[in-house]
């Protein structure tokens, strides 16, 4: 059974991510717009970069530890709210995505599905300019019937991409280096290091609306057949263990990196999808960039749009804009 929104940030673990999505079956392309604002109402969703809207500096608790935690060091973190806002508070719900290219997004497809086989109208703004993005997501989700939960994922291949293909030679984008994705398995009892953007209690989800990030392992690696095949799990029973919260949706899974050393290498092997309870524990679940019908249709998406790449997917000729 597919869990609650994930629009779920981690828990002790936090991070925010952009994801670009676009599939051969839905597809959103959106005209440019001046200065377009995120609106439940005509369906249009705005990302940007965390840097700009988020501290400069942040010390924040991880695992019962303090860590230095420096937004600059993730230019690629995209957020969007979502959810409705009360008077004078932060909106209840958040996505986050992931820079993976050049104007290309890497995010949960539940954050771009308006549960009627369309997309959002979404838009990338960067140094003060809107890009508009074609969307789309994976094939085997759109082919579910809609969660009830409007916020919630139809299935397991909970992931899409955006892009934005424009000649524009924005600053921020130009001196960035992009994330590499990494589609080979991640096996159980993996090392992970786990991003979210939202809640700071594991119980009670309430939500600060704060960046972090947490170690964990994978207790269940993806496989298998059915809706859930392409989900990983990782369980927590509180703290210090890293869970997912309101705020998570569409945020980065990394290996190669911890809490302490962020600067290292680093993969992006999946993305936040959904929270379930078993027991007494939570399970997060993970859309993993590794299931096959993510690996088919990326390839479909690249053939698609040749003028784009994907850092670790394409064979790009700009491989400096790549992190190592």
């Amino acid at each position: 059974m597919l869990g609650k929104c994930l629009n779920k940030a981690l828990t002790e673990v936090a991070l925010s991510s952009l994801v670009a999505l676009l599939a051969t079956s839905a597809c959103a392309a959106v005209a440019a717009t001046s200065n377009p604002t995120t609106s439940a109402a005509n369906g249009t969703t705005v990302f940007e970069l965390a840097s700009d809207k988020l501290p400069a500096f942040q010390a924040q608790l991880v695992n019962g530890t303090q860590v230095d935690f420096q937004i600059q060091n993730w230019p690629t973190i995209v957020i969007t709210p979502l959810g409705p806002a009360g008077p004078g508070k932060p909106p209840t719900e958040t996505c986050t995505g992931t820079l993976v290219g050049p104007a290309v997004i890497l995010l949960a497809a539940h954050c771009l599905d308006q549960r009627t086989n369309t997309l959002r109208t979404t838009y990338l703004k960067v140094d003060g300019v809107s890009l508009a993005l074609t969307c789309a997501v994976d094939p085997d989700y759109l082919a579910s019937p809609s969660n009830p939960d409007p916020l919630s994922p139809r299935r397991s291949e909970d992931i899409g991409l955006c892009y934005a293909d424009t000649q524009v030679q924005l600053p921020s984008l130009k001196a960035m280096q992009f994330e590499r994705v990494d589609i080979a398995p991640v096996s159980k009892n993996a090392a992970v290091m786990m991003m979210g953007f939202g809640c700071k209690d594991l119980r009670t989800q309430d939500q600060d609306h704060v960046l972090r990030v947490g170690n964990a392992m994978l207790s269940q690696p993806a496989g298998g057949t059915g809706p859930d095949s392409a989900y990983a799990e990782i369980e927590s029973n509180g703290p210090p263990q890293p869970a997912l919260c309101p705020g998570d949706s569409g945020g980065p899974l990394f290996t190669g990196v911890s809490v302490t050393t962020q600067a290292l290498p680093r993969r992006v092997r999946g993305v936040n999808s959904s929270i379930e309870t078993s027991g007494a524990n939570l399970l997060s679940r993970i859309s993993m960039l590794s299931h096959p019908s993510f690996v088919s249709w990326a390839k479909q998406w690249i053939a698609q749009f040749p003028n784009a790449y994907i850092c670790g997917l394409t064979n790009n000729p700009v491989r400096n804009s790549c992190r190592l």
